[in-house]
């Protein structure tokens, strides 16, 4: 199988490439994305494959959802294809946005003249992915598979058509039961003809009647999608999941449209859905060598960042969990057996397990910093420090609460937390007026401690301009080698 290479990407430590090759399903040239994560260079990776929807090419998903990032930390290889094949001159191929080029349906038509090359629903489950495994480092004995629009259609049929093939299974805005919706009228009738009984072998809330997929699947929908009661009809495969026993998690989210904003909003959580792989099967976020230090993270959370900070400062490699804060995932029964306060962080080093980031601070400190500079043992320094880790965990949470209020809409009493918060910061400026950093003259895990929901103040509707002294200890904090920025706290 000859593949073209078309152009290649360095991409968050790992490559972004895009490729054609002939086609023996299509008859056809199709083109395709890869994107292979760094881990890629000592070892086979776990294969993710997402569909697009109608008029995308293999190039709108790597562009334009923001996934690569998460799949690099998470060692996943992403494939995107074509959404139908191209070159041909087939009559009406171009007439419409929803049917012919760019609207394959992942299925293998029957009618002519549409069934000597629309045949995505082979290529998509065949043809790809032993090109995958013939060119790239793919372990194909791990496959997920997901989509949007179509391409959620296309993802929820492929694995639902194909038992065992993937170990993982979601989508985003799918077209769940194209054979009631007018998109799935045109093509089913288009592509397969009158009978309806072959419309059912490519309708997933008809498929998954018969066979459930075997593990859970995720579903992500946006309320002010304009095609939501016309063409999507979640509630369908809602009805015919409940019925056949299939574990669905059917998400609706108010202020979503159809887009890829919407995609951008949820990657994240597909990716790490597919991470999680039920406890039958390896999971693949947890294959890396045994003993790696674990940290149950929340990007946008600064008590998270903490602990990565002082990791990367450090250079001890680690491994990050994602959790879904905004969807309470910290709060769910599977979070609380580890952590039962349901807070995030959590920090797992082989068999010890730590919850609170000031003592997570502490430990790294004394297990790691050869130089005994960031949390020096002597009784005195010790001292002096452990006083800014509880100022850090008490006081300064103020500013966090009042960030939550306004990031979040928390109901809690934005002006009280104000005003605690910038009778915390005087008192932090006026200690820093003759010091570079809280206590030693050097940093400690105490400025690490107070840092983060200090330098965030603005994001609840704080300002630093009162506390010059704060700036410039910020500005610091930037300039310490191993320094990493954090979304409300840019690089400078």
């Amino acid at each position: 199988m000859t593949l073209e290479t078309l152009s290649l990407h360095g991409c968050f430590g790992g490559q972004q490439g895009f490729y054609s090759h002939s086609s023996q399903e299509t008859g056809t040239v199709m083109r395709f994305g890869v994107f292979v994560p760094p881990q890629a260079k000592s070892g086979k990776r776990p294969v993710l494959t997402y569909l697009a929807g109608l008029t995308c090419t293999e190039e709108t998903f790597p562009i334009k959802a923001g996934a690569q990032r998460l799949a690099a930390e998470l060692g996943l290889i992403l494939v995107s294809p074509d959404t139908s094949p191209r070159g041909t001159d087939l009559p009406g191929q171009a007439e419409s946005w929803d049917f012919g080029l760019g609207a394959g349906f992942y299925l293998d038509a029957t009618q002519a003249p549409w069934s000597a090359h629309w045949r995505m629903g082979a290529y998509v489950t065949t043809e790809l992915p032993a090109l995958i495994g013939a060119h790239f480092p793919a372990d194909l004995s791990r496959q997920g598979i997901f989509g949007h629009s179509m391409g959620g259609h296309g993802a929820l049929v492929s694995a639902l058509r194909h038992p065992g093939q993937y170990r993982s299974l979601s989508a985003l805005a799918p077209i769940s039961a194209p054979s009631q919706c007018p998109w799935g009228l045109k093509a089913f009738s288009g592509y397969l003809g009158p009978d309806k009984a072959a419309w059912a072998a490519y309708d997933a809330s008809e498929l998954i009647k018969k066979q459930p997929f075997p593990g859970e699947i995720l579903v992500d929908q946006g309320l002010d999608d304009k095609f939501l009661e016309e063409q999507l009809k979640p509630h369908l495969l809602e009805q015919a999941a409940q019925a056949a026993g299939q574990k669905l998690t059917l998400r609706r989210h108010p202020g979503y449209d159809h887009g890829y904003f919407f995609i951008q909003t949820f990657i994240e959580q597909h990716l790490n859905h597919h991470a999680r792989v039920p406890p039958l099967v390896r999971p693949w976020r947890l294959e890396k060598e045994r003993g790696m230090i674990k940290l149950y993270d929340f990007e946008l959370s600064g008590s998270c960042y903490k602990v990565r900070l002082l990791l990367n400062i450090l250079k001890v490699p680690h491994e990050k969990i994602n959790i879904d804060f905004v969807n309470k995932e910290h709060k769910s029964e599977k979070y609380t057996a580890l952590n039962p306060f349901g807070e995030i962080p959590i920090f797992e080093d082989g068999e010890l397990r730590l919850r609170d980031a000031q003592a997570i601070l502490a430990y790294i400190a004394r297990k790691y910093d050869k130089s005994n500079t960031w949390f020096p043992d002597s009784p005195e320094a010790t001292g002096l420090v452990l006083q800014w880790l509880s100022t850090g965990g008490n006081e300064v949470m103020n500013a966090a609460a009042a960030r939550l209020v306004k990031i979040l809409n928390y109901p809690l009493d934005l002006e009280k937390l104000q005003a605690r918060a910038t009778a915390t910061f005087k008192i932090i400026d006026r200690h820093l007026a003759n010091r570079e950093f809280l206590e030693l003259g050097h940093p400690t895990i105490g400025d690490i401690a107070c840092f983060p929901y200090i330098a965030m103040a603005r994001e609840g509707d704080i300002s630093l301009k009162p506390y010059p002294n704060i700036q410039r200890w910020i500005d610091r904090m930037k300039r310490i080698p191993g320094f990493i920025p954090m979304p409300g706290i840019p690089a400078n």
